[in-house]
């Protein structure tokens, strides 16, 4: 299975496995987060919660710890998370 990373949203673990969800469709693959994160460009991807990892262009606003995805979906960030993001995204608190 190839996916173009840009089109990745958000990768979400579910049990043994992630849902990698895209611009136009879902995949499972069988993989650990850590493994995956280590493939990914830490500039492009960021880890919200034990459990997502979002594409930072694929942001569409923040609500409190919730970020809203440009495709609708809510990803929870746990608050030292949404720091390190504000810092990495320039943005003032």
């Amino acid at each position: 299975m190839k996916v173009a990373v840009e089109d990745i949203i958000y990768i979400e673990v579910i049990k043994d496995y992630l849902k990698i969800v895209t611009k136009n469709q879902q995949y499972m693959m069988l993989m650990t987060i850590k493994g995956i994160e280590k493939k990914l460009n830490p500039n492009q991807f960021f880890k919200t919660h034990r459990s997502f990892i979002i594409n930072i262009d694929a942001i569409h606003s923040f609500s409190g710890n919730i970020i809203e995805m440009k495709n609708k979906s809510e990803i929870p960030i746990v608050p030292n998370k949404k720091d390190e993001l504000f810092i990495k995204l320039n943005i003032s608190k």
